[in-house]
């Protein structure tokens, strides 16, 4: 089975990552912080989702109940549908991703997103603000391996030292 061009590109980050001795951001450790903040942000547009269908379901149940021609009482079953659509475009366990569906998901805007980004700094596109933003804070993550390593050292020679 074909795997998507980001499990590949997974794949092969880990493949660096279990080579490399460091344990700074590797292509890796950029691969599952993404995948971790694109399943946050699914997670909340799941709940928000969640949060609007509920009181929904009831009102549009009872429109349905109310409803004299049995023909228009379709309300809830078209409000399940809106919530199958809106299922595939979350995708929150990624069990649609290889579904020939032309439905634009979060991953896939997500990953649009990112190539732009990608592209307008490596063009030099980018604003010199937003530059210094993403510089900043690449610089962080970057460093924050580091930083905790060096701030537990540190520490040790603290309590090492006589008091």
């Amino acid at each position: 089975m074909k795997q998507s061009p980001e499990k590949e590109e997974g794949n092969k980050a880990h493949q660096q990552d279990s080579e490399s001795s460091d344990r700074s951001m590797t292509p890796s450790n950029w691969y599952h912080l993404k995948r971790l903040g694109v399943f946050q942000l699914k997670l909340a547009a799941d709940a928000i989702r969640d949060i609007l269908l509920s009181p929904l379901s009831i009102i549009v149940t009872l429109v349905d109940i109310f409803e004299s021609d049995p023909q228009k009482r379709k309300h809830f079953d078209r409000l399940l549908s809106f919530g199958r659509r809106t299922e595939r475009k979350i995708d929150l366990f990624e069990q649609h991703r290889d579904s020939d569906d032309e439905e634009v998901s979060i991953d896939q805007l997500v990953d649009q997103i990112e190539q732009v980004i990608k592209r307008e700094y490596s063009e030099g596109k980018v604003s010199g603000k937003t530059r210094g933003v993403l510089e900043k804070a690449l610089g962080r993550i970057r460093n924050a391996p580091m930083a905790n390593k060096e701030q537990s050292a540190s520490k040790r020679d603290d309590a090492k030292k006589p008091k």
